[in-house]
């Protein structure tokens, strides 16, 4: 019986230990301050982004505002520079109505639809937008725009994007010494670099 009863107590002894240190362990980390832990500076409660990007094939330099509607949706906004230097070797097969040298301006709104969240990783967006190039105004009709959007350090983000459209435009000609105004349609691919910063 007495090692019955030792075993009895022993056992009681350490179910009494076992509930004391786990009441001593919840106290510790419940007592501690975790949200440094969930801190992400801000990042999943940003809803804006400001960029730079630059259009190696379109040769141009525009600026980007970006807001998001939603979890999965954002707007995006955006003006800029064109360099009609790269936009006459861009249609050198069959050049646009411009001047040889010399700056234009673009101007664009986007609506993008995230795969996972705003504002990471793959979306597609359609872009509307007009050129502004030797007094002409030109139409944009970006149908389809794939991106991928990433941050590299904090609220620091980078983006690639690449689309296809049309560009349409009034092109006014002589045909028998008569102004004869005609529409016309160029293709378009829009490439797109760029970098940010969300706040």
């Amino acid at each position: 019986m007495n090692t019955q009863s030792s075993i009895s107590a022993f056992t009681t002894n350490y179910r009494i230990g076992f509930i004391l240190f786990l009441l001593l362990v919840r106290s510790i980390v419940f007592s501690q301050d975790i949200s440094k832990y969930l801190d992400d500076g801000g990042f999943s409660t940003s809803t804006k982004i400001i960029k730079i990007g630059f259009d190696p094939i379109n040769g141009e330099l525009p600026l980007y505002f970006e807001h998001a509607l939603g979890k999965h949706i954002s707007l995006e906004w955006s003006s800029g520079l064109v360099w009609l230097q790269r936009q006459n070797w861009r249609y050198s097969e069959n050049p646009l109505p411009i001047a040889s040298k010399g700056l234009g301006y673009t101007f664009s709104g986007s609506l993008k639809i995230f795969l996972k969240s705003f504002p990471e990783r793959a979306y597609i967006a359609f872009r509307p937008g007009i050129s502004i190039m030797s007094g002409k105004i030109y139409t944009d009709i970006i149908a389809f725009n794939y991106g991928y959007q990433r941050p590299i350090l904090g609220k620091w983000m980078v983006a690639g994007e690449i689309g296809m459209g049309v560009r349409l435009f009034e092109n006014t000609t002589m045909f028998g010494g008569i102004d004869y105004t005609d529409n016309e349609i160029r293709f378009l691919v829009p490439v797109s670099i760029k970098t940010g910063y969300l706040f």
